[in-house]
């Protein structure tokens, strides 16, 4: 709720237009629970979620509330999981979607270094890509007695068959870069992420970051250096999202009376 009401303060504030905001819920078994598998809001062996959200919520938005069609009025906003997909649908959706950010945002699935190491910082010398499904790999230390597992995450989504990279690299935003031929200002992009992820997704950011630069993308950045994959940082980060997001969506209040 507090997440909430800081979007709600914004607009009566005016650091934000008037908005109508939508949450679809990305878990699986529609339990919101980190030791539930998750979405990522793709279409995957476990569904189409990102038909759901892109076509039939989508309508349902447009169908229900009076909402502009342009491409400028519209963002995608995500935490952890979302802020992928928030980035995915960005790319590969740039006729509906002009803004994304990601809070703590999983951009790269296939993060290892050079010697496979899923744990290691970023080192743009020192860079490899998972080649192989490991189900066993730890990617998650939310708490020294607790550890999430490759598995967890993406056996329902991908399977272990020798098509399960591919499966993969279809909805990892790193590689859709490349793949939708994402240019600089045709997206407005914005990341905030932590130091001392227990996910170690600022190792997936900052590959991110490193190839969108190599792209000539733009992507604007806030970085908590004390923070970590939870709810306190991203509340710390929001100010600065803000502060980005609203000058971007100004004067974008007005419904299309076309």
């Amino acid at each position: 709720m507090e997440v909430v009401e800081r979007y709600d303060q914004a607009i009566v504030s005016g650091k934000l237009p008037p908005s109508i905001i939508a949450v679809p819920d990305g878990h699986m078994k529609g339990e919101q629970s980190i030791l539930k598998p998750a979405t990522f809001f793709a279409n995957t062996l476990a569904g189409n979620y990102e038909d759901w959200v892109m076509q039939d919520v989508w309508s349902f938005m447009h169908e229900s509330f009076s909402i502009r069609k342009d491409r400028e009025a519209h963002a995608m906003i995500g935490v952890s999981m979302g802020g992928s997909a928030a980035f995915a649908h960005a790319f590969k959706h740039k006729d509906k979607i002009k803004v994304a950010i990601g809070f703590v945002p999983a951009l790269n699935l296939r993060w290892v270094d050079c010697c496979n190491n899923y744990w290691a910082n970023f080192d743009p010398d020192c860079w490899g890509w998972l080649d192989g499904i490991y189900p066993n790999q730890v990617i998650g230390k939310p708490t020294p007695l607790c550890r999430f597992r490759f598995k967890q995450f993406f056996d329902p989504l991908i399977g272990r068959g020798p098509d399960a990279i591919a499966r993969l690299s279809m909805f990892n935003p790193i590689e859709m870069l490349d793949e939708y031929k994402v240019k600089d200002g045709e997206l407005d992009l914005f990341v905030a992420y932590a130091a001392n992820d227990e996910f170690n997704i600022d190792a997936q950011v900052e590959s991110f970051l490193y190839r969108a630069k190599e792209r000539g993308v733009t992507v604007g950045v806030a970085y908590d250096r004390c923070g970590r994959h939870d709810t306190a940082t991203g509340m710390r980060l929001t100010p600065a999202v803000l502060e980005w997001a609203g000058p971007r969506l100004a004067g974008l209040e007005e419904p299309d009376k076309k």
